[in-house]
């Protein structure tokens, strides 16, 4: 297959459709955080709000306590001076004392509902933003898996691996790969050797291709005589069109995308 063949494939309305499901866009999680904040924000000012409402209330049961300790009820002594500030007659003393407790009742009635709502709303912006770290942690998780499905696949091809073994080695791999910050800093694919110790996918899959294992995976590198990739009269020939036609068949892009590369990489050989 031909630069431009490959090229055409890769740009064909199937590719596209395989590669535009296998991606999260990004701005989804723009709109996460963007949300989030905006819960936060919300939350604060509620917060502010309860504040307020709880110094306010503070002073006036200070303003009760200290009315108490000098031998008064609270509750009538407040009346009282509302009433003898608004009429100097017994009849209206008591009129204002029946209202000033009316109020009074209402204003905790309120305080009390006022108090319920604003756990409440508190109660659901905690819920959701929780709800949008879950979202978001998800999406992270689902980037990461595609991430080492990449990388998985990139170094597999490579090193040269046949096709025909990359599903069983990727199964394989995939419990040892992470997505997390190297020496360098640089977030990227890691994978767990046989020592125990978290290397760069490179530098595994290196001297995987090195080991005695890893060599009978691979196609040879030559491009004639015994053990080269699509040569005459061996154990590793591939006929790259039959085997297309067979995972178009299946439905299968990425393996045809994936023989197609091989094809074209064995093509350049051939050349030089």
């Amino acid at each position: 297959m031909e630069h431009d063949e490959l090229m055409q494939l890769l740009e064909s309305e199937e590719v596209q459709a395989v590669l535009n499901e296998k991606y999260v866009a990004k701005t989804e999680v723009e709109k996460i955080e963007a949300k989030k904040n905006q819960l936060l924000s919300e939350k604060k000012k509620v917060q502010e709000k309860t504040k307020t409402l709880e110094e306010e209330l503070g002073k006036f049961k200070a303003l009760s306590e200290k009315i108490g300790q000098m031998g008064y009820d609270p509750d009538e002594k407040l009346a009282e001076f509302i009433a003898t500030l608004e009429t100097g007659t017994p009849e209206g003393a008591q009129q204002q004392k029946d209202l000033a407790k009316s109020i009074e009742d209402r204003l905790v009635v309120q305080q009390r509902t006022h108090e319920a709502k604003l756990k409440s709303l508190a109660d659901e912006k905690d819920r959701q933003i929780a709800e949008l770290k879950d979202a978001l942690s998800n999406t992270i998780r689902g980037w990461d898996a595609e991430k080492i499905e990449n990388a998985l696949n990139q170094e597999l091809d490579r090193i040269d691996v046949l096709p025909a073994h990359k599903k069983v080695l990727k199964a394989a791999f995939r419990n040892l790969a992470k997505v997390d910050d190297d020496e360098d800093g640089v977030r990227g694919v890691l994978m767990t050797n046989d020592e125990g110790l978290t290397i760069p996918a490179k530098d595994f899959f290196d001297a995987f291709a090195q080991s005695d294992e890893g060599k009978a995976y691979i196609a040879a590198q030559t491009t004639t005589g015994g053990g080269a990739l699509g040569g005459k009269g061996t154990k590793n020939t591939i006929d790259f069109t039959a085997e297309r036609g067979k995972a178009l068949q299946q439905k299968d892009t990425e393996k045809s995308v994936g023989l197609a590369y091989l094809e074209y990489r064995k093509k350049l050989q051939t050349r030089h």
